[in-house]
């Protein structure tokens, strides 16, 4: 409340400022969370170090989202300071100190996604897509905080949909071995979001079938490189089942569009006859009637 309250009656010197400062009491005021994490600047180092190396040496579906406006904000607390344990069930008052430097990222006109209410088109894409990148950002041992909450979406009105990848301050990135917990997050928030969106596609045309993700978070065998095996084989089963599926040729084509920036000209073509296997498939299933009159 101190902090809206403050925010209401700041003065700026440049548009920048002002921009970033209506913004964040926007964004404050529309929050209605008691606690809020106040995030280290160690991480906002790694989120901009691994957001531009993914931008640069990652060939991705989606794109990566960048803010619009940065602004670091020299605040004067005086309420105290707490800091709550792991489980929220603690938290002990810190030294209050006497400048706390809150810096705010704003990011413009893009919105969070909510998956039960995109069109079959749109949860198509971005299904192939995030399951494309995912193994990509794996090979470049990336391990991506990857739960849905990540993903951003921008949709201009009359335009296709662009997803985004959101939130790159992973202490894990880089690593070609990380650390058990670490792979096991992976897995369970991206198989949590492929089952989810397994379900919704197969609400939407219970004639497209998904192929499941085999991966055991509890074998005690996982590590980088199987998970990286089991993503390849799973990527490829993904685009050939959409690709090859037999409904609207128009979704699929949208599909390998989408696919176009990032895959190779040969897998570019394997994917094409996929296409036309679909639409094969879907001309056989024609049946026709015909009106007998009686004699």
């Amino acid at each position: 409340m101190e902090a809206l309250t403050s925010l209401t009656s700041l003065r700026y010197s440049n548009a920048e400022e002002g921009f970033v400062l209506h913004a964040l009491l926007f964004g404050l005021a529309g929050d209605n969370r008691d606690l809020r994490r106040w995030i280290r600047k160690e991480e906002i180092l790694l989120e901009h170090r691994w957001r531009e190396h993914s931008v640069w040496k990652t060939r991705l579906v989606f794109e990566v989202a960048s803010p619009a406006a940065e602004c670091q904000f020299c605040m004067h607390m005086s309420v105290p300071l707490y800091q709550l344990s792991q489980d929220g069930r603690d938290h002990h008052q810190l030294e209050k100190p006497d400048e706390f430097i809150m810096q705010v990222s704003i990011m413009q006109q893009v919105v969070a996604m909510e998956l039960s209410t995109l069109p079959l088109q749109d949860l198509l894409q971005f299904f192939v897509g995030y399951v494309q990148d995912l193994t990509a950002l794996a090979y470049a041992n990336i391990w991506h905080d990857c739960h849905i909450g990540n993903v951003l979406m921008q949709q201009p009105e009359g335009q296709d949909v662009t997803f985004y990848w959101h939130d790159f301050a992973g202490s894990s990135f880089g690593n070609s071995k990380p650390r058990a917990e670490v792979l096991k997050e992976f897995i369970r928030k991206m198989s949590e979001t492929i089952q989810f969106t397994a379900e919704r596609l197969h609400a939407l045309d219970p004639t497209l079938s998904i192929p499941s993700l085999s991966v055991d978070i509890f074998s005690p065998g996982i590590n980088a490189e199987i998970l990286k095996g089991h993503l390849r084989e799973f990527n490829a089963d993904v685009q050939r089942h959409v690709l090859g599926w037999s409904g609207d040729l128009r979704l699929r084509q949208a599909v390998l569009r989408s696919l176009g920036k990032v895959l190779s000209p040969g897998r570019y073509e394997e994917l094409q006859l996929e296409l036309l296997k679909g639409s094969s498939a879907a001309k056989s299933k024609t049946v026709w009637v015909r009106q007998l009159g009686k004699d």
